[in-house]
């Protein structure tokens, strides 16, 4: 599953890249550069696995863990209106100052606080994104904007992500099976998650070519 997924995650990519060079990155909110920089992170993580399985690959998923909550910060930022955008910037600071002063993320160990702070991240800015798209009023459908596809894969990755990153290291000891059965399962939600993502990508090009 977890090849299949990477399969799918290029392909989301090579379209991110075709609709940059068409139009701009600006045009599908830079989420090219975001989808590229994952890419290389799945593809350098499991490049390494198959070098040698025992690698710790631990600080490289803490800094892809602090480029995604800026990233999403800026993504979000110009999409977010009047105070909604003030409470967004506070929460994203709130954040960074958590990540830096609570969590090791220089560590070659993958720091879980740092995953639950990514997750907890997403569900709050997809949350804020529902919030002010429901309590603004628009003629088209929610499912035409691509922003509703990109804020769904978040909150889809980021609630199923929990049951997988809380009880990671504790299941590494007691429990490697149901742990290897988390790890099919969350791999199959990223592939449904970055499928959303071209959903997203269709959106934008429609809306360009309008």
């Amino acid at each position: 599953m977890g090849i299949i997924y990477k399969i799918i995650l290029l392909f989301v990519t090579i379209k991110a890249i075709v609709l940059g060079r068409k139009y701009s990155l600006s045009a599908q909110g830079y989420l090219m550069i975001y989808l590229l920089i994952t890419f290389l992170n799945e593809t350098i993580s499991w490049l390494r696995d198959l070098i040698d399985e025992n690698s710790k690959n631990g600080l490289q998923y803490n800094i892809y863990i602090i480029f995604s909550i800026i990233f999403f910060y800026f993504f979000f930022k110009k999409i977010f209106k009047s105070w909604l955008k003030h409470v967004f910037t506070v929460f994203f600071l709130c954040s960074i100052i958590y990540i830096l002063i609570f969590t090791n993320f220089y560590s070659t160990d993958f720091d879980s606080r740092l995953g639950i702070c990514l997750v907890t991240y997403y569900i709050i800015v997809s949350l804020f994104w529902y919030y002010q798209k429901l309590n603004t009023k628009v003629i088209s459908k929610i499912t035409v904007d691509p922003n509703f596809w990109v804020s769904t894969a978040l909150l889809l990755w980021s609630s199923f992500s929990l049951f997988r990153i809380i009880p990671m290291y504790f299941l590494e000891i007691e429990d490697k099976v149901f742990l290897g059965q988390l790890k099919f399962v969350l791999n199959l939600i990223n592939g449904i998650t970055y499928f959303l993502f071209y959903v997203a990508l269709i959106k934008y090009e429609k809306q360009l070519d309008s």
